[in-house]
């Protein structure tokens, strides 16, 4: 067993579920293949017979998972089981090797109030048919890779002595080395740069564009073969894409959100003492009263 996701890949909080990776030490994509619901299932039954509760398998998903809920020490903690989810676990270093770049624990506090407000908003649950808290990382990194005029973020896949790893058929390499000191000149504050998140979503150019992080030139849909609503491209398995899931309903709901967040927190009399507060890591309550404004509900 091996646990992945944002309980490890440094944007996690007291709510993240508990993601977990199932696989044998040997074995190969064949066997993978043949007995991975077979799998599954046995795991949904040992969960079962071990005391967890609501547990649910999902066949039906990209990658079949098992959910489940379990009490430690009176604290709910939701989690989720797959099958040999290999590429997940280079995905979670991935991002965790990101987290290291930024000063004070900046990446990683922006990721989990980008988080808080997509989940507000009613934009971040995949069941849902929106985005997965997965897309919005990948969104963040690769507005701060392009930051102007100082990026915060290097492309880490470009870096270094470039050498192929493979792992279930796609390249996995990026540049792990421990980042350079000072390598950003960038002053901004958590609350600035979630401000200009919000700016530079509300004005991106969908129609156009895929988001990744794996290379600093402008990736376009027509590169890619892409024709979805929204393209977001996971940094290993170049054939994901998180967006899709993405209705044309659901698309429109997304930008309208970015949209409407832009004036609450950009236009608001209140944006100064916003920052201050997001930069102070006080007031939580404040921070959830600009939050629930930004929800379409409430226009």
């Amino acid at each position: 067993f091996e646990v992945f996701g944002s309980s490890e890949n440094g944007f996690g909080s007291n709510c993240s579920d508990f993601d977990v990776c199932f696989r044998y030490i040997r074995s190969n994509d064949d066997i993978i293949n043949k007995h991975e619901l077979l799998t599954i299932i046995n795991v949904e039954c040992s969960l079962k017979f071990a005391g967890f509760t609501r547990v649910t398998s999902i066949m039906a998903a990209k990658v079949p998972i098992v959910k489940f809920t379990t009490d430690v020490d009176g604290c709910e903690i939701n989690g989720d089981i797959s099958y040999y989810s290999e590429l997940a676990l280079h995905n979670t270093i991935l991002l965790r090797r990101y987290c290291t770049w930024t000063k004070d624990e900046m990446l990683s506090k922006l990721g989990v109030f980008i988080k808080r407000w997509a989940k507000t908003c009613d934009i971040c649950d995949a069941a849902k048919g929106s985005l997965c808290a997965y897309a919005y990382m990948i969104l963040l990194i690769h507005f701060l890779q392009r930051l102007q005029p100082h990026p915060l973020l290097p492309v880490l896949q470009e870096m270094g002595v470039k050498r192929e790893i493979r792992v279930s058929g796609w390249d996995v390499y990026f540049c792990d080395d421990a980042p350079k000191p000072n390598w950003s000149q960038c002053t901004l504050s958590v609350g600035d740069l979630f401000l200009k998140f919000i700016e530079y979503y509300a004005n991106f150019d969908w129609s156009l564009q895929v988001v990744q992080i794996r290379q600093s030139r402008t990736l376009t849909k027509i590169e890619r073969g892409w024709d979805t609503q929204m393209c977001i491209e996971d940094p290993f398995n170049l054939d994901v894409n998180h967006g899709s899931a993405i209705s044309k309903q659901m698309f429109t709901f997304i930008l309208k959100s970015f949209s409407i967040s832009r004036e609450v927190f950009i236009a608001s009399k209140d944006r100064g003492t916003f920052i201050g507060q997001i930069a102070a890591e006080e007031d939580t309550d404040s921070h959830e009263e600009f939050i629930a404004r930004c929800a379409v509900s409430n226009y």
